[in-house]
């Protein structure tokens, strides 16, 4: 299940969560946010994380973010599509993400081989 971090201003992250649950139910899928760090390791979904994603995790240190899964890959895409037309995030952050997930996902096909 492909989860994204997203940093974020206080003021915003309540647009985000709410853009979130809402583009989830549109989706009828199953919403998971956690709206910072902390909640999400206290998780069971990070408990089964591979021990590298949560080292990559360590980045966002500090940082204001949400953190939100997804039920695959496109649904991450369109979603970053949308918040961004949306004004909820910009460019830069859409492209970081979607990369770091295609990295992710082609590192977990290879070692699949």
């Amino acid at each position: 299940m492909p989860h994204i971090t997203l940093e974020s201003e206080e003021s915003q992250k309540q647009q985000l969560l709410n853009f979130y649950y809402d583009f989830m139910s549109k989706k009828n899928a199953e919403a998971q946010a956690f709206s910072s760090l902390d909640e999400f390791r206290a998780s069971a979904t990070y408990q089964n994380l591979p021990e590298e994603e949560k080292e990559q995790l360590g980045q966002h240190e500090g940082k204001n973010v949400i953190v939100l899964m997804f039920d695959d890959i496109e649904q991450v895409q369109a979603f970053m599509e949308q918040a961004q037309s949306k004004g909820l995030i910009n460019k830069e952050q859409a492209e970081e993400v979607i990369s770091r997930l295609n990295e992710k996902m082609q590192s977990a096909y290879k070692l699949g081989m």
